[in-house]
């Protein structure tokens, strides 16, 4: 019996080899347009759709008949320098294949070409990730709620580009990939443009607009009177930095370090160093999200405050307070403050108060911050008051330590220039990225287990065991409970730094010996003398056993459940308010029914209030801090407007000048250039202006014009490994037309592109719109950033 055949369906077998047809003459036509096999009839093409990507993304190409050998040349050429250095992919493009059928030879180029994009270096952004924490994950990240990018940021991009895994941080804001394939690193730098100015001329800057995914915003150093030639090529590295990086201590930094490390105590038998090695450098709280007074486009701190119209130079005996705060998540998709506790260095707590957010509460955060709806719903105590009773109860050298203290300060909206951050001076991993949680550390060094209660967590007992340890700390030595302070890197840092010179340490020789030597000189007889008499009362020292690992005794201020307590403390406060707002009530209407039958005597009692108020406003005022006698000083000199706007600029720059200039903590400045010599990296700087550079072992060419700029980068990308360049002759002076400003802009963006056609493949490209100084606005930095 014969087997039946099954009929084929005309329709669509054609539309099958229509289809066939139309990929193979697709084929065909990429493989003529790569160079791998030429169309033997030399027909007209008409391709389009064609994947010719580098970077994992389609590009729409179309191609006419009248295409010429020359576009088809340029394509190739092309092509061939995304591949530099892959011989296998080379090979596979290049060569005839045994396959006859041209869609086989397509997908083997396209898979070739896969394989060489996992071969090479990609930078790409990661501005969510550095967000502390976040309570609810499925909510959207507001856009204030990313920490600002300093030239910080900037600096250890460059610095990772160029030592690889062997920098000692890692970017915060973005990821490169493969990092040991970056081949180069091209750093261009042009003057007075800024962020607003690229985003308000988009249009001016096509080339950076199409090369380049949007910028991001970093502050401009003017702001506190730094510049970025100055923050970019001083790298602060820590003593473990040091020693983990085997470079010889010159006499200069090791002097340095010895007398922070040999700072007077405040009690030689309960400290072993001085509590000012702990405070976190201003490098430190860029690094760790920390508030700072700067300006941002999105105004990020516009309501906050400082924690002390004026501070006092911190000292050996600046007195400890642990702060730590809880909060809600409200409707304004963010979390806000809802309780703060504050713990002296006695331990006992002065300050524990409910706070009502001023946006509606969407999730209480029980879990966590132990707050309910019962809770709060008696409050009336707003934010703005908790800042007044703060600055009120700390004074001027108050050091505040916290487990990730930079949280805290942004829910209390206040800026803070002294702080110790137990999340940052114990390290129980070895990595600066990784930390331990507040429980983890208390069970670890103090042998107590807090935050297990079920009702949620209890900031005061979370403040009181910050604060005990850092006692600890600063009675068993800088490098306990920190991984990369000992451990296989180096013993004690006392028994290293100020013990035998004759250590036998094999080190290399650091050669900005010399240079360093003379700034910290100048910077020596600049410092001012450390020690300053505080009006403060000081508190008491503590004895050995509050230092032990023992868990402290209680003294009435806890219960065993921290947070029980303070319900019960709260509820009686709040019965016994409202007894004596009752009682008021009644003295109340006693009195206004006595005032309604003495109507004379209440007008002059009004008018004997009124005088006595002025009194005692014009009091209030003498006897008011330095900055407010200097705003009433303006106010009378000044013959604008707004008088007072002046007095506040410079109250801010007094505050700022205290939180950007710290030199307590135990840091020295490093050479960039230095870095980039010790990486093996060859290195030359472009620059109109070089005296900046006299002293780094880099290889300086000095030009005339921003043309010469030009001309001398595109020699230099193509012979060494990392390139710095700097275009200067673009103004922003506003006697210059918006018409010429913009005719700049575009002679710029066509340099840039000029130069980065001659950047060789795989190599890091940074471009930088360094910003201006500007009193009403924020012209900051802009960063663009791609591999090529």
């Amino acid at each position: 019996m014969e087997q039946q055949v099954p009929a084929i369906n005309p329709t669509l077998s054609e539309k099958k080899l229509k289809r066939l047809e139309s990929k193979k003459k697709k084929a065909e036509a990429f493989l003529a347009l790569v160079g791998h096999k030429k169309d033997s009839n030399n027909s007209n093409l008409a391709v389009s759709d064609i994947s010719l990507s580098t970077d994992n993304s389609l590009v729409s190409t179309t191609y006419s008949s009248e295409a010429s050998e020359e576009t088809r040349s340029n394509a190739m050429s092309s092509d061939c320098k995304d591949k530099e250095g892959l011989e296998n992919v080379k090979q596979t493009e290049c060569e005839p294949t045994n396959s006859s059928d041209p869609v086989e030879e397509m997908k083997a180029i396209i898979r070739a070409r896969k394989k060489a994009m996992m071969q090479k270096p990609k930078v790409f952004k990661t501005l969510e990730e550095m967000v502390p924490f976040r309570a609810m994950p499925n909510e959207s990240i507001q856009e204030d709620e990313i920490p600002p990018l300093y030239v910080m940021d900037l600096q250890q991009l460059v610095l990772y580009g160029i030592q690889g895994n062997r920098a000692s941080y890692k970017p915060r804001w973005c990821k490169i990939l493969r990092v040991a394939r970056v081949s180069s690193v091209v750093l261009l730098m042009v003057d007075n443009l800024s962020y607003d100015d690229y985003i308000e001329n988009k249009e001016h800057f096509r080339f950076l607009s199409n090369s380049f995914e949007d910028p991001v915003e970093m502050v401009c150093p003017m702001q506190y009177g730094h510049s970025v030639e100055d923050e970019l090529l001083h790298v602060p590295l820590s003593v473990s930095q040091l020693k983990k990086a085997n470079v010889k201590v010159p006499v200069n930094i090791h002097n340095s370090v010895v007398a922070k490390i040999g700072q007077p105590v405040r009690d030689p038998n309960v400290e072993r160093f001085s509590r000012k090695c702990l405070l976190l450098s201003t490098y430190q709280m860029m690094q760790e999200g920390y508030p700072l007074p700067i300006k941002t486009k999105g105004c990020k701190y516009r309501n906050f405050v400082f924690s002390k119209d004026k501070y006092d130079e911190v000292t050996e005996k600046s007195p400890l307070f642990a702060v730590d705060c809880e909060m809600c998540f409200t409707s304004a998709k963010r979390n806000e403050l809802t309780r703060v506790s504050i713990v002296t260095e006695e331990g006992q707590v002065i300050y524990d108060e409910l706070v009502k957010p001023k946006n509606k509460i969407l999730d209480y955060l029980t879990k966590f911050s132990g707050i309910t709806k019962e809770l709060l719903d008696p409050v009336t105590k707003t934010i703005g008051d908790v800042q007044q009773e703060i600055q009120k109860l700390l004074p001027g050298d108050a050091i505040m330590c916290g487990q990730s203290l930079n949280s805290d300060l942004l829910a209390l909206k206040m800026f803070h220039p002294y702080v110790i951050d137990t999340s940052v001076v114990f390290n129980m991993s070895g990595h600066k990225g990784v930390k331990a949680g507040l429980r983890k550390l208390t069970q670890f060094f103090l042998g107590r287990t807090i935050q297990a209660s079920k009702s949620g967590h209890c900031s005061a007992e979370d403040a009181t065991a910050t604060l005990d340890l850092v006692k600890l700390k600063l009675s068993k030595g800088l490098e306990f409970g920190d991984a990369t302070l000992s451990g296989v890197y180096f013993p004690d840092i006392h028994t290293y730094f100020m013990g035998s010179k004759s250590g036998g340490k094999q080190v290399t020789e650091n050669v900005e010996q010399n240079c360093v030597e003379d700034k910290d000189k100048t910077a020596t007889e600049n410092k001012p003398v450390s020690g300053l008499n505080s009006k403060n009362n000081i508190l008491p020292s503590l004895s050995q056993e509050t230092c032990s690992k023992s868990p402290p005794t209680n003294s009435g201020n806890h219960c065993e459940t921290p947070l029980e307590d303070f319900k019960n403390r709260l509820q009686s406060n709040q019965s016994s308010s409202s007894s004596s707002s009752s009682s008021s009530s009644d003295s109340d209407t006693e009195k206004s029914s006595s005032q309604k039958r003495k109507s004379d005597d209440t007008n002059s009692d009004t008018n004997s209030k009124h005088s006595v108020a002025k009194k005692a406003k014009l009091e209030g005022e003498g006897n008011n801090c330095d900055s407010h006698k200097q705003a009433n000083q303006t106010e009378e000199l000044s013959s604008t407007g707004e008088p007072h706007a002046l007095s506040t600029v410079n109250f801010v720059k007094a505050q700022q000048e205290r939180l950007f200039n710290q030199d307590n903590s135990v840091h020295i400045i490093h050479s960039f250039f230095n870095l980039v010599k010790e990486a093996g990296r060859t290195a030359c700087v472009i620059d109109k202006e070089l005296e900046k550079y006299q002293s780094e072992p880099v290889e300086k060419l000095q030009v005339l014009s921003d043309s010469d700029v030009r001309r001398e980068t595109k020699q230099c990308v193509q012979k060494k490994e990392f390139v710095m360049a700097q275009w200067r002759e673009f103004s922003s002076d506003d006697s210059i037309s918006l018409e010429e400003k913009q005719r700049s802009m575009r002679k710029i963006d066509r340099r840039l592109n000029s130069v980065l056609k001659k950047i060789p493949a795989n190599a890091l490209v940074v471009v930088v719109l360094k910003g201006r100084l500007a009193e009403n606005s924020a012209h900051n930095i802009a960063t663009f950033m791609k591999t090529t």
